[in-house]
Parts: C-alpha cells; sequence; structure tokens
C-alpha cells in the first residue's frame, strides 16, 4: 500500500478521510482546498454519499478544515481509547459528516 491510500477509505455505507500535513504548511489554506476536492471528488467519481472524518478534540486545526468544508460535527466521544504505536491512549474524539 502506498503511503497515501489510506488518506481515503471506501467502507460498506460512507467513505472517510483523514490527513497530516507537514507544519511548515500548515495556517495557508492547503489542506482546506484539498479536502474540498477530495469531498468533490468522492461525491461526483465515487459516487458516495457520505462522507465522515474525526480527529481529537485538541486538533483544532482538523476540525478547522472539517468544519471549513461543511462538514457538521455529529458526534463526540469522551474518553475515547485507541492504540497508538502499540501504545493505548485516551482523548476526546471528535467525529464530523458531510452528505451530498
Amino acid at each position: 500500500m502506498s503511503k497515501r491510500e489510506d488518506l481515503l477509505q471506501i467502507k460498506e455505507g460512507f467513505t472517510e478521510i483523514g490527513w497530516i500535513s507537514n507544519k511548515v504548511y500548515w495556517n495557508n489554506g492547503y489542506m482546506a482546498e484539498a479536502v474540498r476536492k477530495i469531498i468533490k471528488y468522492a461525491f461526483n467519481k465515487l459516487n458516495t454519499t457520505k462522507i465522515m472524518s474525526n480527529c481529537t478534540s485538541k486538533n483544532r486545526a482538523s476540525y478547522r478544515v472539517m468544519e471549513k468544508c461543511d462538514m457538521t460535527k455529529i458526534k463526540e466521544e469522551k474518553n475515547y481509547k485507541s492504540i497508538k504505536q502499540g501504545i493505548e491512549v485516551e482523548y476526546n474524539k471528535l467525529t464530523y459528516c458531510i452528505e451530498g
């Protein structure tokens, strides 16, 4: 799998998107622009009807990208547990969605 195939995952009933960016490109609007194009592509070419994304409540930059792309917060999970690099971590998870 290439490094970027994980940015767009087609699942049953929805498509999930995620992103990561080098810090030197932060606060320039590049990610919001890219995500808008990915959303448009998913709706128009992949015929998906629902796109979801999530991040921690501390990741303001990511949830702002979702909001700028007209995604709506649909869920906030307190004390969400996940395994990151073999270590269990706990955080507040935000889930956003857009339907087309």
